[in-house]
């Protein structure tokens, strides 16, 4: 089962097992993810 990462800064939800390397909206750095159920 995949997990899904919030952007702390513009709200962009992403699945995966590990956070994007960026955010793909607004480019932040993956240490600005979180993981949500």
């Amino acid at each position: 089962m995949s997990k899904k990462w919030q952007c702390t800064v513009c709200g962009l939800t992403e699945k995966g097992e590990v956070p994007p390397k960026t955010c793909s909206k607004c480019g932040v750095k993956s240490d600005r993810f979180i993981k949500i159920k």
